[in-house]
């Protein structure tokens, strides 16, 4: 499980794709559950760089 983890944070796969990034923060999320307030800004900025 820990190595599902470590790929769902690491944005290689598709980095471009809003879809994919977007699956890949609900594993996460699933997998760890909500984390802090500093763990959501850090999502919040990979993914607004997907929409502009």
């Amino acid at each position: 499980m820990a190595t599902s983890l470590a790929r769902a944070r690491t944005p290689r796969v598709a980095p471009d794709s809003a879809s994919t990034q977007l699956f890949a923060r609900g594993l996460e999320y699933r997998l760890r559950g909500a984390g802090t307030k500093d763990d959501a800004l850090a999502t919040i900025a990979s993914l607004e760089r997907l929409a502009k």
